[in-house]
């Protein structure tokens, strides 16, 4: 019975050490993006924890993506409607 609270235990730190690091990693999109353009946490990992902003060479660059949400534009309307 030690043994399975011992393992359950480690499970335990090992999940809170993940969710940590992903809290962090978000964080910095948050920053990246301002308080006004960023995703939500949730928005944020289904869309594969990536940031549609990225460092290049020039400072921060923004994806076509970001452009369009920042612009308040809906990227619906650039979809081809199926006859």
């Amino acid at each position: 019975m030690a043994k399975s609270r011992l393992l359950g235990a480690l499970l335990k730190k090992s999940r809170m050490k993940k969710e940590t690091a992903r809290k962090k990693r978000y964080l910095q999109h948050f920053k990246r993006a301002g308080a006004k353009n960023a995703m939500t946490y949730v928005e944020w990992q289904k869309k594969g924890e990536s940031s549609t902003y990225f460092k290049g060479a020039g400072g921060k660059a923004r994806t076509v993506e970001a452009q369009l949400r920042e612009a308040g534009v809906d990227p619906k309307r650039f979809k081809k409607k199926k006859k």
